[in-house]
């Protein structure tokens, strides 16, 4: 059983953002996406007032909504600790710093290969009952553990989540 790293991003939440700022020119000349970094913007970048995104060549998407700004990174699947996605975000907050920002969480997206994850999970997690008789058969099974960090600073989400993918 193999765990792969699918996904990696740095989300900050904070209210009022203006998602008409997001700009890749906005990005360079704020130094938030160096020139030096050689990122090539990805054709269509998207700028509205409820939500913004900018793609990059390099793996890097930035978005941002009213409640939060997001930057994923799927170039760091190899190495997340090598991502450019927390010194993005640490520069946008501190060319905004009259945002009310409220939180900061770093994301990880892995895959475990399992030929019947809905099964294994029901097993593992849910009790039979009438709940997944014929008449109310489950049509899906996910689940969300929460834990403190041990100085109450923060949590630590774990979602287990039964899902497929295209590739064969």
């Amino acid at each position: 059983m193999g765990v792969t790293l699918a996904q990696f991003s740095v989300v900050v939440s904070g209210s009022l953002h203006n998602p008409t700022l997001l700009n890749p020119d906005f990005l360079q000349a704020r130094g938030i996406v160096p020139e030096e970094w050689g990122w090539e913007v990805s054709p269509d970048p998207i700028t509205t007032p409820p939500f913004s995104q900018v793609r990059y060549n390099s793996g890097v998407a930035i978005s941002l909504e009213h409640a939060k700004l997001q930057i994923v990174d799927m170039s760091a699947v190899d190495d997340p600790t090598r991502s450019k996605a927390p010194k993005i975000a640490e520069a946008f907050v501190a060319t905004l710093p009259h945002v009310r920002y409220t939180g900061v969480g770093h994301n990880f997206v892995s895959l475990v290969e399992r030929e019947n994850a809905a099964s294994e999970l029901k097993t593992q997690f849910l009790k039979e009952g009438a709940w997944d008789a014929d008449e109310y058969r489950l049509k899906g099974i996910g689940l969300r553990l929460v834990y403190p960090l041990a100085d109450d600073s923060g949590r630590v989400v774990l979602s287990l989540d039964e899902g497929s993918s295209s590739e064969e």
